[in-house]
């Protein structure tokens, strides 16, 4: 597959660096506590409801 320029272009936002940085840990073992923006949020939210 090739990617354009203008996607290449694009610099990675800190949340995916983290994400990766977190990936990481967890291969080497570490124990990772994830508080992801935005999801995860419908089996507490309805559980609360």
């Amino acid at each position: 597959m090739k990617i354009s320029q203008r996607a290449q272009a694009i610099t990675p936002f800190l949340a995916m660096e983290f994400g990766k940085r977190a990936a990481a840990l967890e291969a080497a073992g570490h124990r990772v506590i994830r508080l992801n923006l935005g999801g995860g949020c419908q089996t507490i939210c309805r559980k609360k409801l």
